[in-house]
């Protein structure tokens, strides 16, 4: 039997992500490992733009779109069947939920989080927690990005769990040439992620406005700049600076492309990642390959993803935060941690994790079923 694998790739918006950055730093390094005959093809809505696609994997558009989810999920009860029965895939990797019933052939079911089991969106956690029991008995296996969220997911759902596999993400090559560099302008600290709640943004900027406090001379104070788009927190996030006098300090960008967010990343002090739930954190491996300081919150799978390579700090500990920041403000730039953090970046592989995907993908296909 040929491997015919159809990756959803219709609920992915034209803006970076974490989900987006993981599928196709997968698909980059499966193309390098499919067998003559194996086929990987990409099932995309035409309103969305494509990153380009390593020779060995195809594209086909379907008529889903990405948003609002109740549309979302009735085309794919209305479409998906007969798709692919018509491509003729014995497998169907998925990335949300729920999972269509019906589909003629196994399911692997990648969960990056389970954030709507803590509260971070409007559904009912009862409603999500049934969801995702219906959905995990209609998927051959699922793949979750770390131990965190396996547990997560082990914890919702009890016994009635698939096999689940835990496969990484990986900083892109291009981080791992990165050098740390000063800045021939005002140093600054750097968050990277949508401007959303779970991100703890607000608090963030309570941090900052301690660590502003201790500088006589504010401008000596490293700015802070937030990269990601606004998801509900932007205009609250402008308003609260405001108010903590910090306009002058705190600059967001919604969107930048990969080059000037590589150069952001060189010349920042440090990365700070406060969120309250992460499924992974992949730009906490993206700032420990670029050999810069990394601070995280003790929650979700951040500490597990850091090591001993990031600074774990209490989500809700302002001080700790402030004091942390001064510390790495000092002197960001050590030869030994830049190498330490480097180290652990490179045991993320974006190889290795795509020999883990393919195999599973490899084990759990089947003749695709025409009734």
């Amino acid at each position: 039997m040929k491997l015919h694998v159809a990756v959803a790739a219709w609920m992915l918006g034209p803006e970076r992500s974490g989900a987006r950055s993981r599928m196709f730093g997968l698909l980059r390094a499966i193309a390098d490992e499919l067998s003559s005959g194996e086929e990987i093809t990409l099932l995309y809505n035409k309103e969305q733009e494509l990153d380009e696609l390593p020779a060995g994997i195809g594209c086909q558009p379907i008529d889903i779109p990405s948003s609002p989810t109740w549309k979302r999920v009735l085309a794919e009860r209305r479409i998906l069947r007969r798709h692919l029965k018509s491509m003729a895939a014995n497998l169907l990797e998925l990335g949300t939920l729920p999972v269509p019933p019906g589909l003629p052939c196994p399911v692997s079911l990648t969960i990056h989080d389970l954030r709507d089991l803590e509260g971070w969106r409007r559904r009912p956690a009862s409603l999500v927690r049934m969801m995702l029991s219906r959905s995990l008995r209609r998927v051959a296996c699922v793949t979750v990005p770390s131990e965190f969220t396996a547990g997560r997911v082990q914890e919702a759902v009890g016994r009635q769990a698939p096999p689940i596999q835990i496969i990484p993400g990986a900083a892109d090559e291009s981080f791992h040439y990165l050098q740390p560099k000063e800045s021939a302008e005002r140093p600054y600290f750097l968050h990277v992620g949508h401007l959303e709640a779970r991100k703890n943004l607000m608090f963030l900027l309570s941090s900052y406005a301690a660590l502003l406090a201790e500088f006589t001379h504010a401008e000596e104070c490293p700015a802070l700049h937030l990269v990601g788009r606004d998801q509900g927190e932007g205009a609250m996030l402008k308003e609260r600076a405001a108010i903590l006098n910090l306009s002058a300090h705190v600059h967001i960008y919604e969107q930048v492309g990969k080059q000037d967010l590589e150069r952001l990343y060189l010349g920042c002090s440090g990365l700070l990642i406060p969120s309250l739930h992460e499924g992974f954190g992949l730009t906490a491996i993206e700032g420990l390959a670029a050999g810069i300081p990394v601070l995280v919150s003790d929650r979700g799978a951040l500490p597990e993803v850091v090591g001993d390579a990031g600074l774990v700090l209490k989500a809700d500990d302002h001080r700790a935060w402030a004091k942390a920041m001064a510390a790495v403000a000092e002197n960001p730039r050590k030869a030994a941690d830049i190498a330490k953090r480097k180290q652990r970046a490179s045991s993320f592989s974006w190889a290795r994790s795509a020999e883990m995907v393919l195999e599973s993908w490899r084990l759990y296909a089947r003749p695709i079923n025409s009734e």
